[in-house]
């Protein structure tokens, strides 16, 4: 018989070069969140997974029933849009390499309202 249990112990020390780590993180004690750890991903995922893990996670927990079936329909009827980290590219870069006006900095997004999910690429990330 096979026992269903962690083959790592607590306090073993477990680390990571890269990760994605994703977490509640909230404005005033109105919003704030018991625990903020969502989850650590493979940094393998893509950025499109993580979105859509993201999204998935956000109206699991802070949806009505309904609203999550109405989402899971369309993800168009969805009022958050993922926000990313850009800079302001100038107008001769735009018409010179025809870039956007902004243009992401980093692979971290934000989705929600408040609370809101973050989630972002981890580097050298330690668990006991």
């Amino acid at each position: 018989e096979m026992n269903c249990h962690s083959v790592i112990m607590e306090g073993t020390l477990i680390n990571s070069k890269r990760a994605w780590l994703i977490t509640w993180e909230w404005l005033g004690d109105h919003a704030k969140v018991e625990d903020n750890l969502v989850t650590i991903l493979n940094y393998r995922c893509s950025s499109m997974m993580i979105e859509r893990i993201v999204e998935q996670v956000y109206f699991s927990s802070k949806t009505a029933l309904h609203e999550q079936l109405a989402y899971v329909k369309s993800r168009k009827r969805s009022p958050f849009r993922f926000q990313y980290r850009t800079v302001e590219t100038s107008e001769e870069v735009r018409e010179k390499l025809g870039l956007p006006a902004q243009v992401p900095i980093s692979d971290d997004m934000t989705y929600g309202d408040n609370p809101w999910l973050w989630a972002r690429p981890v580097y050298n990330l330690e668990a006991y």
